[in-house]
């Protein structure tokens, strides 16, 4: 298949001036799911939205890099022909009427790729990519479920071990896919791997329980963004194969290490299935689940005009409050959802705040949440500070002030939720007497003995001047 790859390509021969060019989709179908990464964004850091090992769907396709791939989707596709054999007698069969009549409307779902041409860009190729790429990422979800299975066996009975499978048994190669799974240009239509899904009904082994620690999350379904491994566990009931509304646990349970796995969110999900499908909030593709303005004073000044940060185990990522009065003896709290930060954490916040910019801009949660910390974080000195709050848990060093730094010059919104709390922090800040008291008390009571020795001075001193006064009246 050449055209999605070619359009691609053709791209390098653009002449310098590029950057005025507007990528904007000719027509703005209310079906579009899956987006190109604007230019002005892929510009700043190329590999944050390319595949390195497979390509899904149209953007990527047939690029020389991923092709080593195309053998593992042709095996995982046998594969998971075997496993409906019982629910359909002929599966390759089954699949190719399945696609051929759903086709179109993943075809719709993409912006920016050409129409149907028997020539370059053909309806058999189209539906040949998404076969295989449908059926990969099923049978990937299904072997990783299996994998974890308390008593290690498949849907034949046979022991699952995760070294039998070369992807999962090897930690690099399935993170490598994970994130390139998660990026914004290489994706499938979720409402495509569902449905095939529920209609193919693969046989698979569902475990009794599906256990999933409970870090300290910043609970917006995203992973990095945890930051406490030894938590607790919590344990969601399995049972029999769900094929209604199973595929979203599959891919949560794949996506383990990018989802938010508290007790509470699970719920939430699990109350949301038994929803109609005319009342649940529709998930695009795997970048939208994963995903779920006024100067600010840094953080380490907003500290020294008395403002209490405070981490906020179970808050949603974009989940920020404000809490208490004006006055520095009663000072205001801020609460902050924990994020955790590392090597996959740029990758994942850039996709997103694409995703945002080009469908979500009236619910830009996670570019107004970058648009946020990258005003607190200053300098290092606020980032280590966030750091001893455990707000931020840093496992890539010294980046972090250059981490949000580039991040939030390539956000905008076109509506910053924090302005009315940032407007207050500023008042809190700007008070004169804030300052000045909460000075006061890190310098004479930040521990127990100078805040001992300050009152026993203060005692002292009232006593000299009270002897002073009255041996001044009675001489």
């Amino acid at each position: 298949m050449a055209s999605p790859a070619d359009a691609g390509a053709s791209e390098e021969n653009c002449n310098k001036n590029d950057s005025f060019i507007i990528e904007i989709p000719i027509e703005l179908e209310p079906k579009l799911t899956i987006y190109r990464v604007p230019r002005k964004l892929r510009k700043l850091k190329e590999d944050a939205y390319t595949p390195n090992l497979i390509s899904i769907g149209p953007f990527h396709h047939g690029k020389r890099e991923l092709l080593a791939m195309e053998r593992h989707k042709e095996k995982y596709y046998e594969q998971f022909c075997e496993r409906i054999e019982r629910s359909h007698a002929d599966p390759e069969r089954f699949i190719k009427t399945f696609i051929n009549g759903i086709y179109r409307d993943v075809h719709e779902s993409y912006a920016g790729i050409p129409e149907f041409d028997e020539k370059k860009f053909s309806e058999f190729h189209f539906q040949d990519m998404i076969r295989l790429d449908a059926c990969f990422i099923i049978e990937l979800f299904l072997k990783n479920h299996e994998g974890k299975n308390d008593e290690g066996k498949n849907h034949k009975g046979k022991n699952v071990k995760e070294k039998e499978d070369y992807i999962l048994s090897t930690a690099w190669l399935k993170k490598a896919i994970q994130l390139d799974l998660l990026l914004l240009e290489n994706q499938l239509p979720y409402f495509l791997l569902e449905k095939l899904f529920q209609f193919a009904e693969p046989k698979y082994k569902k475990r009794e329980s599906v256990v999933y620690s409970n870090r300290e999350e910043c609970n917006i379904s995203c992973p990095l963004l945890q930051a406490n491994p030894d938590s607790p566990s919590d344990e969601i009931p399995g049972g029999t194969p769900d094929y209604e509304n199973g595929f979203l646990l599959l891919a949560r349970d794949f996506f383990e290490d990018f989802c938010t796995r508290s007790e509470q969110l699970d719920d939430e999900i699990l109350e949301e299935m038994k929803k109609s499908d005319e009342e649940k909030k529709e998930i695009k593709h795997f970048t939208d689940l994963v995903r779920k303005v006024d100067h600010l004073y840094s953080a380490t000044e907003l500290d020294k005009a008395g403002v209490n940060f405070v981490v906020n185990d179970k808050a949603r990522l974009a989940d920020v409050k404000l809490h208490g009065p004006s006055f520095s003896f009663f000072p205001l709290r801020m609460e902050l959802p924990a994020v955790m930060l590392d090597d996959a954490t740029e990758l994942l916040f850039r996709n997103m705040i694409a995703l945002e910019q080009c469908l979500y801009s009236g619910e830009a949660y996670i570019c107004n949440y970058v648009s946020l910390m990258s005003q607190l974080i200053n300098t290092e000195q606020d980032a280590d500070f966030l750091v001893e709050k455990k707000i931020i848990k840093n496992l890539i060093g010294h980046g972090v002030t250059d981490l949000f730094s580039r991040l939030g010059n390539e956000t905008s919104v076109s509506y910053f939720y924090y302005a009315h709390d940032c407007n207050t922090l500023n008042k809190y800040h700007d008070k004169w007497l804030n300052r000045t008291l909460t000075k006061a008390k890190k310098v004479y009571f930040n521990d127990l003995w100078n805040g001992s020795s300050t009152i026993v001075g203060v005692f002292i001193l009232l006593f000299t001047i009270t002897e002073s006064v009255k041996n001044l009246f009675l001489s």
